[in-house]
């Protein structure tokens, strides 16, 4: 019996289509008028988005300049996905477009580039996906820690469906129960030269002993969140087998919401291999959810077996978002200011990044006029007072229109006068 474990690398899995895109050009950035605490007002109206051609992978961003943590940007929404052809509507964070039979998912906007609290407002032309990094560990993923029987094994809910290339060596395809399962284990590492961030996630069997010689054995297995993904779209993703003593036979594909299975990978091979990109077409509009199956396959005959998957930087690109998408998203932006402190003018910034990377910003004025407020003292304490010794000191208070100061009871003493614009007393 020989010993060791292949090993089978996957990096940079990604969706994404890429026409041709050029410099895009943006305009119509106009001066609006606001009183704080109103509700939220259109500024996007005037927005114009030209000469980018495609955005897809890319975004529209909106901030403001300096933001309080009491201003908001926000998008106009609607009640449900609109299906009229070519219309653009946002419903609970995503944005759909409509082709005049149903309204397709075409972006979202960012889980951390809100718009709330100060922060800026960002639409990615990319379907939601939980955790496409693994920098939040194995959140988002379910986790099939065990043996992966193709053909017989359920995998998120849907029964698998075994369309594997097997070597000619092998007798069962992967149907033997192996003497030694040996050991299974999935998580979040930093090894294996991570394509994006810190983390990848690895899927690793070690110490089988296969039934009989050169048979295939798979597992462990992961399947993703749903994501939303129209037909045309691309699959792309990176992949790589590692020196082992026996070779590496991987498995991939995706499923959509009635079970129905597309294969996105099967692969079988020996030594270290270079990096390999895959590509795969989306053959239907819906929802989607990656499964991606570890697996070796005893070429030695010796029968032991062993192999690990590691996966990272998962993206669901958008492929539909043109010029007129794009300016239809910002024609629906929305400001907001929430408290009485508002400054006298903001300046909010947009900017579009189409596909080829290239990108260009315009900017709107929103001039603020405080809500009226009655005056509150915000300092009403003066200091202590002596005899012959220049005094200076005041109470302030905070007012709209702002506030006149006068002595209502009593009197100053002799020789103290009060600033009726400022609150300064001095003498």
């Amino acid at each position: 019996m020989v010993t060791g474990v292949v090993a089978m690398m996957f990096a940079s899995l990604l969706i994404i289509v890429s026409p041709a895109s050029a410099t895009p050009v943006v305009g119509g950035g106009s001066t609006f008028a606001y009183t704080e605490n109103d509700p939220a007002i259109n500024i996007g109206a005037n927005l114009t988005v030209t000469g980018g051609t495609s955005y897809a992978g890319q975004y529209l961003d909106f901030a403001v300049g300096s933001a309080a943590a009491t201003e908001f940007l926000s998008l106009q929404t609607d009640n449900a996905p609109v299906t009229t052809s070519g219309v653009v509507s946002i419903v609970d964070g995503s944005v759909y477009l409509g082709n005049g039979t149903i309204a397709e998912v075409i972006g979202s906007i960012d889980p951390v580039r809100d718009g709330s609290g100060g922060n800026p407002l960002r639409v990615n032309f990319t379907s939601s996906f939980e955790n496409p990094g693994f920098e939040d560990g194995t959140n988002g993923w379910t986790l099939e820690n065990h043996r992966v029987d193709l053909g017989v094994t359920t995998l998120g809910a849907c029964a698998t469906v075994d369309t594997s290339t097997y070597p000619s060596q092998v007798q069962n395809q992967d149907n033997n129960l192996p003497a030694n399962p040996g050991t299974m284990t999935i998580g979040a590492v930093t090894t294996g030269q991570p394509t994006a961030g810190a983390n990848a996630l690895e899927l690793k069997s070690v110490g089988i002993t296969t039934a009989v010689g050169f048979d295939v054995v798979h597992g462990p297995a992961v399947v993703s969140t749903p994501f939303e993904a129209a037909a045309g779209d691309k699959i792309y993703f990176d992949w790589r087998g590692f020196a082992g003593v026996d070779d590496y036979h991987v498995f991939g594909y995706i499923i959509d919401g009635s079970c129905n299975q597309t294969e996105v990978l099967d692969a079988t091979g020996a030594g270290t291999t270079g990096w390999t990109t895959k590509e795969t077409v989306i053959p239907n509009s819906g929802t989607y959810r990656f499964v991606f199956v570890s697996g070796t396959f005893d070429a030695s005959g010796g029968k032991a077996a062993g192999a690990a998957l590691l996966i990272d930087n998962v993206r669901v690109f958008g492929t539909k978002a043109t010029d007129a998408v794009a300016q239809q998203i910002a024609r629906k932006l929305m400001y907001a200011y929430t408290s009485f402190d508002a400054p006298a003018t903001r300046t909010v910034t947009m900017t579009a990044q189409a596909t080829d990377l290239t990108s260009a910003s315009t900017t709107m004025t929103v001039n603020l006029t405080p809500l009226p407020e009655a005056p509150v003292f915000t300092d009403d304490i003066l200091g202590a007072m002596r005899r012959d010794i220049a005094y200076s000191d005041g109470v302030t208070a905070r007012a709209w229109p702002v506030a006149v100061y006068a002595v209502s009871v009593g009197s100053l003493p002799p020789g103290l006068t009060l600033n009726p614009a400022t609150g300064a007393v001095t003498g």
